[in-house]
């Protein structure tokens, strides 16, 4: 039955954001990534398109997508960069070495502008991946263990050393490109779009099992997962998640947002 039920939800979710058109998925690895690493983004695309930019990135942004600008290209060449769906897929590449020193610890968004095979105007998507502070512990980390493959289920695990026993709840998205402030001030990633509200505040379990839970000892756990409907229509779209954790006294701390393409 949850093959079935899955499906049935996927479908009256996926089919409204379909007529919206063509969409831009990514994942940015590594993520989180260290102050002085290269960050690299795959993307594809539900529909066959191309970039707006010989650059492929437009800008990095700083806490959010609305954030400052921290890098920009000033000389793009003149190149004509396609996507599609997968397995077709473009890598673009950020460095997050500043001259002189190193960025601040936190969240970045990675701007790529599109356009659709009919070359309509341009539209905005954002990946967003955490860098962490050379030689200190890391913040939580969220990772998938398994690749984001139709009729299959995607694994994945929360690293919290230090957060042993604590609550966890993950919720998630199609897409990261506004995102939201919780009253404490923290930054949610994840848009409230029409996924949203399947995992959160209450997880749907037959697409999101273990979206609520609780890790162990060591502060790690690999019991959640996504299920993913064998749908055709699923073939590069994307998907973003995040966690939070909650320690005896009811303090929040975020995990990085992922982002994928379901393949």
């Amino acid at each position: 039955m949850r093959p079935f039920f899955s499906l049935v939800i996927f479908l009256f979710i996926v089919v409204p954001v379909c007529a919206q058109g063509m969409l831009l998925c990514g994942e940015a690895t590594p993520n989180p990534a260290a102050q002085n690493q290269v960050v690299s983004v795959t993307v594809s695309a539900t529909q066959p398109g191309s970039l707006a930019s010989g650059c492929g990135i437009i800008a990095v942004r700083q806490d959010s997508p609305f954030g400052p600008i921290v890098y920009q290209p000033s000389i793009c060449p003149a190149i004509f960069i396609t996507v599609g769906p997968p397995p077709a897929t473009v890598t673009l590449q950020w460095s997050t070495a500043v001259p002189g020193g190193f960025l601040q610890p936190g969240m970045y968004y990675i701007q790529v502008d599109y356009r659709d095979q009919n070359f309509g105007p341009a539209q905005t998507t954002h990946f967003p991946v955490r860098i962490d502070a050379l030689g200190t512990p890391p913040p939580p980390i969220l990772s998938r263990t398994s690749a984001p493959v139709r009729g299959t289920t995607m694994g994945l695990s929360i690293n919290a050393p230090g957060f042993g026993g604590s609550s966890y709840l993950l919720a998630a998205s199609f897409q990261t490109n506004v995102g939201f402030t919780l009253p404490t001030g923290l930054r949610i990633a994840l848009d409230q779009d029409a996924l949203f509200p399947f995992s959160f505040p209450a997880a749907n379990p037959f697409l999101f099992p273990n979206f609520l839970g609780n890790l162990d000892a060591s502060g790690n756990t690999n019991a959640p997962a996504v299920n993913l409907p064998n749908l055709p229509v699923l073939n590069g779209f994307p998907l973003a998640i995040q966690g939070a954790l909650f320690n005896s006294m009811g303090a929040l701390t975020l995990t990085n947002p992922i982002t994928v393409c379901i393949e």
